[in-house]
């Protein structure tokens, strides 16, 4: 299973989250960062991180009430990325990670690979891959 499609399965009944610390000019970053706030529960970053179109309808208080209730199931499981492997093409990359989760419910598992879209917006690099964010939502997010 892949590693954010793994996470999605975890949080998918809740109602929201979203991804990481919104990264500047650095793809790479961007990608690390929101694994930084997955494991630090920092909802705000991990909601500035995506890409507008993928929070479209999406608030971000909407998204911390989602999150508060996720990140209590998740307990203390954190991500520990391996790897990131990101290809640039312009204002659009596509980010390959490698990592597992440890601790808590999600332990134990092996190390899983997917990728990410990532897409420039304002400057800054955004988790562009909504297919996740969908999972995350549940029903109608």
């Amino acid at each position: 299973m892949k590693l954010p499609r793994l996470l999605a399965l975890v949080l998918g009944s809740f109602t929201l989250l979203a991804a990481a610390c919104g990264g500047g000019g650095d793809s790479k970053a961007t990608v690390q960062g929101f694994f930084d706030a997955f494991n630090d529960r920092d909802a705000d970053k991990i909601y500035d991180s995506f890409s507008s179109s993928c929070l479209q309808g999406i608030t971000k208080d909407q998204f911390n009430q989602g999150w508060a209730l996720g990140a209590s199931f998740i307990g203390d499981s954190k991500a520990k990325i391996e790897s990131i492997d990101v290809k640039e093409d312009g204002d659009n990359a596509s980010a390959t990670v490698k990592g597992k989760f440890e601790g808590g419910p999600l332990d134990g598992a092996d190390a899983q690979e997917d990728t990410l879209d990532l897409k420039k917006e304002d400057g800054k690099w955004k988790i562009a891959d909504c297919s996740f964010i969908q999972g995350l939502t549940g029903p109608g997010g």
